[in-house]
């Protein structure tokens, strides 16, 4: 049995991109049973192949469900809404969840890619909209970002005609979401449009010490390339003070990328300007760095 204190959902590829018509509640409970299906998902990642049958019955205490009235009828109704099979005796404290073979195929389909995500801040969030984005970052967490048509979010948030313009999605939807994420410290977002696309740029807090450190240690890296290609101390400072942490590792990548080619390539008159043009070009243009969902 998993420990409730451990405060961590497995969410596969499948439940982040099509679970968009759920009310916030129903989420919510989604999460739940996702926390009780970890244990079977941890072992799918481990073994991959030879992992035993999925097991559909679930036993969840009462106390895990963040909405309930002394005798759980909100809970009913919710588990009602979903058309979920249950028992759940009155006054019991706990609830028996049985998941059909073809949910729990869903549920555990780690083939397609999978991440995961606070219950605690899943329990917390409130607005359906702000959740759905939230699993959204959390998968692509490890990107850094991503684009996304404006269409296609909107499809995948299930948003109605009125969220067609732009400063709808912005202003009702996009910055709400961002602010509430921003205030539980963990994982938040910055966006922009661009030619009916939006770019997310994943923001996470990060360990002040090893933020420090990393700064450090990517300072003398760019030091050292820059100042092999011939630009001054204070261009490089101007670089650098627009790098934001969550972009260190494209950054870095890119700076090295960058002096490797200048290097070797022939025809470029100005090396010092090339690099330096080019990486003002990078930090600017949020596009080039992420994939397209």
């Amino acid at each position: 049995m998993q420990k409730q204190n451990e405060n961590r959902v497995i969410l596969v590829k499948e439940v982040v991109f099509q679970e968009a018509a759920l009310k916030l509640t129903h989420l919510r409970i989604l999460a739940v049973l996702l926390y009780y299906l970890t244990p079977q998902l941890q072992l799918r990642i481990a073994r991959r192949r030879g992992a035993p049958p999925p097991d559909g019955r679930l036993t969840i205490p009462l106390s895990a469900f963040p909405f309930l009235t002394k005798n759980g009828t909100r809970l009913r109704r919710y588990l009602e809404e979903m058309g979920l099979s249950f028992c759940f005796p009155l006054y019991s404290r706990t609830v028996q969840i049985n998941l059909p073979e073809s949910v729990m195929q869903r549920l555990l389909r780690i083939e397609d890619g999978y991440c995961s995500v606070s219950l605690s801040t899943t329990l917390h969030i409130s607005n359906k909209h702000t959740l759905r984005l939230y699993w959204l970052i959390c998968s692509w967490r490890s990107k850094g970002g991503f684009i996304i048509s404006a269409d296609k979010l909107r499809q995948l948030l299930s948003l109605g005609a009125s969220y067609g313009r732009y400063d709808n999605l912005s202003g009702k939807v996009l910055a709400p979401a961002a602010a509430e994420l921003k205030s539980y410290g963990g994982i938040w977002f910055l966006w922009r449009q661009r030619q009916g696309n939006l770019i997310f740029k994943i923001q996470v807090q990060p360990d002040l010490e090893r933020r420090d450190a990393d700064m450090k240690s990517a300072w003398d890296l760019c030091y050292r390339q820059l100042t092999a290609v011939g630009l001054t101390l204070k261009d490089i400072q101007g670089i650098f003070s627009r790098v934001d942490y969550a972009d260190l590792n494209p950054f870095l990548t890119k700076l090295v990328d960058l002096t490797a080619h200048v290097r070797t390539a022939r025809g470029i008159k100005d090396p010092a300007r090339y690099v330096l043009k080019s990486l003002e070009s990078w930090l600017s243009d949020w596009s080039g760095r992420y994939l397209e969902i």
